[in-house]
């Protein structure tokens, strides 16, 4: 078995994709601190950045912006993470991707860490 630090951006992406789809957030810093890249993306251009606004994941989407995960990316679809957000009804993620793409704070945010999915 190896470690997240031997493992290949080949091996690690779809790991650290498994990690923020199943919304395990010390799994995804443990794969971020070994060096996964951030903006690495699956065969349908899903990132990892993505994955976390399929999910409503406001801290690993946190966790991803703060590491350097571009949130301009778009997948085969043309959606990125914010349009995904949007879509799925968790306004607090697409407001903390909107921020991201503004450039606001240097990278820091100070959006509460729920969920914010719309009823």
């Amino acid at each position: 078995m190896h470690t997240y630090e031997q493992m290949s951006d080949r091996q690690a992406a779809p790991a650290l994709l498994l990690a923020v789809h199943g919304g395990r957030e010390q799994e995804v810093a443990t794969l971020l601190e070994a060096g996964c890249d951030v903006n690495l993306a699956d065969a349908d251009g899903i990132t990892p950045l993505m994955a976390a606004a399929m999910n409503g994941s406001v801290a690993i989407a946190r966790q991803l912006l703060e590491r350097g995960a571009d949130p301009r990316v778009s997948n085969k679809w043309g959606m990125t993470a914010h349009a995904i957000a949007e879509w799925h009804g968790y306004s607090a993620l697409a407001a903390l991707v909107g921020v991201s793409l503004l450039g606001v704070c240097g990278g820091r945010f100070g959006l509460g860490t729920g969920e914010g999915k719309r009823a």
